[in-house]
């Protein structure tokens, strides 16, 4: 059984909110509590990893992941590396990384990452975290790294972002997205904002560029908290005309409307529904 990369990013995004940072506690979850390493090896085993013997830490967790078919494909290269959804970064050098001189994540695509860490010191929920990686590992004095990927002998295409299969690339935008495994990928790409306003309690956006023509607060609204600004170095002041790309580029679709040509995410408590116009989404 092969681990499912896409599975494995899904982990982190299903508990966010819901996790609090503890290495002493059940560290996979369970308890509501978890570190980086437990959770790691939960959800690789929960994507389809073998049974581990124990939650590994960041000193035993390496042959757990040459053992479930990833490679080490860069080991403390200062020039970095080209990094992809799914490669499998931790800090600290072997012989020194336990505890707390150690940390793992997943990369989400090749800007970003996710995994469960002490960012907020320790704040009740806030243990998952998605965070762009340069900004991240400079926090951390840039540490010794190693990058592990799965191998493409290994990897599965499971629940996650997939490619379209050809033969359906000339069907509606709808059936594309369903085809493709039923998720939006934004691919870090810029989109402008064409309006601004504080609806329902927060700020919001419109765009037509993902929304079609006649977009509407009510349901095409985009929460600000969810983007950054591309073309603006003061984040907190949005303008009419600035371009933003989701900080998450990838997101499960909720809900169809073939009617409206719509397809929706799912923001929970913090939104509700949120709805695109399927054409515009996939020609972004």
């Amino acid at each position: 059984m092969a681990v499912d990369i896409n599975k494995v990013i899904q982990w982190f995004y299903d508990r966010e909110g819901k996790l609090t940072y503890s290495m002493y506690g059940s560290r996979n979850g369970d308890d509501g509590t978890a570190d980086c390493s437990g959770s790691m090896t939960q959800a690789l085993y929960d994507s389809g990893a073998s049974r581990y013997a124990y939650l590994y830490s960041t000193e035993t967790i390496h042959p757990y992941l040459t053992n479930n078919g990833f490679e080490l494909i860069v080991e403390n290269d200062q020039n970095g590396w080209d990094a992809q959804a799914g490669d499998i970064v931790i800090w600290g050098q072997l012989g020194a990384s336990a505890g707390a001189g150690g940390h793992i994540m997943i990369m989400t695509d090749g800007t970003n990452c996710i995994s469960t860490c002490y960012y907020t010191g320790g704040e009740v929920g806030t243990a998952v975290q998605e965070l762009p990686y340069n900004s991240f590992v400079a926090l951390d004095n840039y540490p010794y790294y190693y990058v592990y990927r799965m191998t493409d002998s290994a990897a599965v295409q499971g629940n996650g972002p997939q490619p379209v299969p050809a033969e359906y690339r000339d069907t509606d935008a709808i059936t594309q997205f369903k085809q493709a495994g039923g998720w939006i990928n934004f691919n870090n790409h810029p989109w402008k904002l064409d309006q601004i306003s504080f609806v329902n309690g927060m700020w919001q956006g419109l765009s037509s560029e993902l929304s079609g023509d006649n977009p509407d607060w009510t349901v095409n609204g985009v929460p600000l908290v969810l983007v950054s600004l591309t073309d603006n170095p003061n984040q907190n002041d949005a303008q009419p005309g600035n371009h933003a790309r989701f900080d998450k580029n990838y997101w499960p679709i909720a809900d169809y409307d073939d009617a409206t040509n719509g397809i929706a995410i799912d923001l929970g408590d913090n939104g509700g529904l949120i709805w695109f116009n399927a054409d515009a989404v996939l020609a972004a």
